[in-house]
């Protein structure tokens, strides 16, 4: 059995004090739902897709979170709970005690609130199939009183994913994975990009993106995806695998180090090729697309800040109009910048529109980030439009 004890941040929503422990429990593959949580209005908590079965080595979470608990004179709050992990004959597989709910000072009313402590699990190989008891045993030091609640969860072979006939399929997938991700379509998913006659050259370095964190949050697909490559003779293919996989963090050395030495020379030149980087400053707009990608691919909130901040573009506003009536190489490169800017701004609007988490980290990029005059007159333009 695999775990991370994760510690979390605290996003904290008021309702009426209460007078015994409560919580709830949900099971997800959702590794960016804190970043969610944390950034989104007091009204519009994201939803949190959960999960009931996972195939071995496949990582899922645990989320816990507080309804009820005691305060003392000071205000302090003081929970923790137990996890234990059986499987169908009654056998502990797992367990870890004394995990931090809330250790601190706490306002007046007592809130709906993300543990402290977050729970990531993985059954390995040595794990029997079939169904797991999940157990959670909440203690509220302050009161002394528990209470305890299960969940279940199916270890599965193998979840088939879905198959694609056309690129609308896949897109709506992509475009919602950080919603409710389902990998088991990601293999597949590489396959019939990889198969398309007529491939958009201009969204490669998009698709390596999202592919890359994809198989970066679930490295259990590593086998399946080079069973792909050793059955595939079509060169496409098999270049974008290595490709992708020279860039993910996943270990795969056993293969890569069985392959031919002709494989292996090109893997390590897709390797020690430096892509584009779309946290850097922007100078092509093709990182617009990788930070749109990071986005759909984990629905974290660094992309969409790091797009807010390139709003700084603005400055290069009126310079197309400079480099028509004056072409010269230093008007042509600030021609650029102000084409990319406006791809930005049609991108930010028409993805807050499309996407409610998008706006919800608008608003709160608005209200908390460190942010130029400039930049913040720009991003107060793009929430006036929606």
């Amino acid at each position: 059995m695999k775990y991370y004890l994760i510690v979390l941040f605290l996003f904290i929503l008021f309702v009426l004090p209460g007078y015994s422990i409560e919580f709830d429990c949900h099971l997800s593959l959702d590794n960016y739902f804190v970043d969610k949580w944390d950034r989104t209005q007091f009204d519009a908590h994201p939803s949190l897709s959960t999960c009931s079965k996972v195939e071995r080595n496949q990582y899922f979470w645990i989320y816990v979170f507080l309804n009820d608990y005691d305060l003392d004179h000071d205000g302090y709050a003081h929970v923790k709970y137990n996890i234990t992990i059986k499987d169908e004959r009654g056998n502990i597989i797992y367990y870890v005690p004394d995990i931090s709910a809330v250790n601190r000072i706490m306002p007046k009313y007592i809130p709906m609130y993300l543990s402290e402590g977050g729970l990531k699990v993985s059954m390995e190989e040595k794990h029997p199939l079939g169904q797991y008891e999940i157990s959670i045993e909440m203690k509220d030091i302050m009161s002394n009183k528990t209470k305890t609640k299960t969940e279940k969860i199916l270890l599965v072979k193998h979840i088939e994913g879905d198959k694609y006939d056309n690129m609308e399929q896949m897109d709506q997938w992509m475009t919602y994975y950080y919603v409710k991700p389902k990998p088991q379509n990601i293999v597949n998913a590489i396959k019939y990009y990889c198969s398309l006659r007529e491939k958009d050259k201009s969204r490669t370095l998009l698709m390596l993106t999202f592919f890359t964190l994809l198989l970066n949050d679930n490295g259990y697909l590593k086998n399946y995806l080079a069973e792909e490559y050793k059955t595939h003779n079509d060169s496409y293919t098999k270049d974008f695998i290595l490709n992708l996989l020279s860039r993910s963090n996943v270990k795969m050395d056993d293969f890569i180090g069985a392959l031919p030495a002709d494989e292996q020379a090109k893997y390590n030149e897709y390797r020690n090729l430096k892509l584009l980087d779309p946290f850097d400053s922007v100078i092509d707009a093709s990182q617009l697309d990788m930070l749109w990608a990071t986005f759909m691919a984990t629905g974290s909130y660094s992309p969409v800040l790091r797009l807010v901040e390139d709003l700084e573009l603005a400055r290069y506003r009126g310079c197309i109009d400079e480099y028509k009536n004056t072409p010269n190489w230093q008007s042509q490169l600030k021609a650029v910048q102000e084409s990319i800017y406006k791809s930005l701004v049609w991108s930010l609007t028409s993805n807050a529109r499309q996407h409610c988490l998008v706006k919800d980290y608008l608003v709160y990029i608005q209200n908390n980030a460190i942010l130029s005059d400039e930049v913040k007159d720009e991003l107060k333009n793009i929430l006036f439009e929606l």
